[in-house]
């Protein structure tokens, strides 16, 4: 969805900015925008990511979530001030967390380039408990395993 819509927008500001939200972990989601608009012929100035609550309904309960303090006010200070700047910064991912994203991947045979979400019905499990027991069994593999 962002990939297609990126590569149709015509971006013609002189700063450019992202702020990607995330529930549960942000896993490689700003390198992976950053590399997709420099791809794009579209750089960033700035990317970040913010802590919010987590929406995949199979996977979390809601208001477990809202009761969670994220710190949100305290993010949305921090990325108010850096754009009032117009701070030039990617956040980097943490090396660690592309792993088990690209071993995800290539065990589905997905390809970043073509996109994924139009065959994300297949990918994943459709029931709560499968689900649960899939996301307990990553959680709990190093990347070497997967």
């Amino acid at each position: 969805m962002v990939r297609g819509f990126l590569s149709k927008a015509r971006l013609e500001a002189p700063y450019r900015f992202a702020v990607l939200t995330y529930g549960n972990g942000k896993m490689v989601a700003t390198s992976l925008f950053d590399e997709l608009t420099r791809k794009l012929g579209k750089p960033f100035h700035y990317v970040t990511s913010i802590l919010m609550v987590d929406n995949f309904l199979p996977a979390f309960d809601m208001n477990e979530q809202i009761k969670i303090d994220k710190h949100i006010p305290e993010s949305l200070a921090r990325i108010q001030s850096d754009l009032k700047e117009r701070k030039r910064w990617i956040e980097p991912s943490e090396s660690t967390d592309f792993e088990p994203f690209r071993a995800f991947l290539a065990f589905r045979g997905l390809n970043m380039e073509e996109g994924y979400l139009l065959r994300s019905e297949k990918m994943f499990c459709h029931s709560r408990k499968k689900l649960h027991r899939v996301w307990s069994l990553h959680r709990s593999m190093s990347a070497g395993q997967l």
